[in-house]
């Protein structure tokens, strides 16, 4: 993954709202990665700058679905995972365990009928027990994160994700930790309108975050042939991840004094002086190459016959 697992999620909550005009200067996130038990606080400029300001996780490794899991083939006798015997009717499961919250477990329906397991709502709660009292640790340790990030926690946007947030008594879990009500509407938690699965958020993003990359490395020269007509010519860039000592440059190009390039960056055209002065119907023989800082790309500007005078030029 170019960025890290909480880097992609965030990236994924920008993309759904990076032409929204309303959009703040700074997006402040916080990510419920339930599947080990941890929490990533995030910010993301309205330009897609995103940073990991901080994770908390369980002093105690562990994986939300082992423990999920086990229980599940302890209570069940069976040797089998939950996702196996619930995911095909998943949304009729959550929509019973609801029901049973939100009826502080007076209405305790079974899943005979739906998924052929001979047990109620009563007995899946005890199934999720493990995983729930270790999500209510991790969640008892953010009191002193939200003051250290400096994030607000009535203004930021929770992003409950992972395999194990696709069972309602996950989400209820961290919902009825952090609200008043977990069944009251919360514009906090921008998760509730995904229409994307739980556990799919993470590479969603990173494939958005790698397709704008691409988007925004696409950057050409428009070069003037032997017969005048002009043609594009594609500039190498420079990974980010990547040394400057393996910048690759174009041919050189012969170039005149007084004559700007032309390049075509994002689909738009792009004129840029040359960095320095030329005399009157002087030439001179240029190399370029492109690299990414902050994911926005930089043209180098190399003068062949002087290697050691490189100009950069970001393209804004």
């Amino acid at each position: 993954m170019a960025i890290s697992l909480f880097e992609a999620i965030s990236f994924y909550e920008y993309s759904r709202n990076k032409d929204k005009k309303d959009l703040p200067s700074l997006l402040h996130m916080v990510i419920f990665h339930a599947d080990d038990y941890s929490v990533g606080f995030c910010t993301c400029t309205k330009e897609g700058q995103i940073k990991t300001v901080r994770i908390k996780t369980l002093s105690e490794k562990g994986s939300c679905m082992d423990d999920i899991n086990q229980s599940f083939c302890k209570v069940t006798r069976r040797q089998d995972s939950i996702s196996n015997c619930i995911n095909t009717n998943i949304d009729a499961f959550n929509k019973k365990m609801r029901m049973y919250y939100q009826s502080e477990k007076q209405m305790n329906p079974g899943f005979k009928d739906t998924l052929g397991i001979d047990l109620d709502c009563a007995g899946f709660d005890k199934i999720f027990t493990t995983a729930c009292s270790r999500l209510e640790k991790l969640l008892s340790e953010l009191d002193d994160l939200w003051s250290e990030t400096q994030f607000d926690e009535s203004d930021s946007r929770f992003m409950i994700v992972g395999k194990a947030a696709l069972y309602y008594p996950i989400t209820y879990c961290i919902k009825d930790f952090l609200t008043f009500d977990p069944f009251l509407a919360d514009d906090r938690f921008v998760s509730d309108n995904y229409s994307d699965q739980a556990d799919e958020i993470a590479s969603i993003g990173e494939q958005a975050y790698n397709k704008e990359i691409e988007s925004k490395q696409n950057i050409f020269i428009k070069l003037v042939k032997a017969d005048g007509a002009k043609e594009k010519e594609k500039i190498p860039v420079l990974d980010e991840a990547a040394k400057i000592e393996e910048l690759k440059y174009l041919e050189p190009i012969l170039v005149a004094a007084g004559e700007p390039l032309e390049f075509e960056i994002h689909l738009k055209k792009k004129l840029i002086d040359l960095p320095y002065s030329l005399e009157a119907l002087e030439c001179d023989v240029i190399e370029i190459g492109a690299f990414v800082v902050n994911r926005k790309p930089v043209i180098r500007i190399r003068r062949y016959h002087h290697p050691t005078r490189i100009y950069d030029i970001p393209v804004v």
